[in-house]
């Protein structure tokens, strides 16, 4: 299923309202960039971490990495069940989500202890 038949589903599911297929387009293009700036940032504090020798700040920026690649695992995640509109995949990507608010849940625990 490509971007239009994705609109065109999501209008006749909320009573064929144009706006829901233009926000649907500014999601899946503002996510792109949203992604970019995302791996951006990632590169960055893959180099910097490196910088001194202070172990709790490169656990600070491990931290930071992990949650970074959690967000754009959930962004990327989104933009696929919005592009198809499975019912598989939006499970999925709940089953998904809950996971990775556990795991950034019990590794800030751990941290914190």
């Amino acid at each position: 299923m490509d971007k239009t038949e994705a609109a065109l589903k999501w209008m006749d599911l909320f009573g064929g309202m144009n706006a829901v297929g233009v926000l649907h387009s500014i999601l899946v293009e503002l996510s792109k960039y949203i992604i970019i700036v995302l791996f951006a940032v990632y590169t960055w504090h893959c180099f910097t971490v490196f910088i001194g020798k202070n172990m709790e700040r490169k656990e600070n920026v491990y931290r930071t990495q992990n949650k970074i690649m959690y967000i754009i695992h959930f962004i990327c995640s989104l933009v696929l069940f919005l592009n198809s509109l499975d019912v598989k995949k939006r499970e999925g990507a709940h089953i998904a989500y809950g996971t990775i608010v556990g795991e950034i849940k019990e590794v800030s625990r751990s941290y914190k202890e």
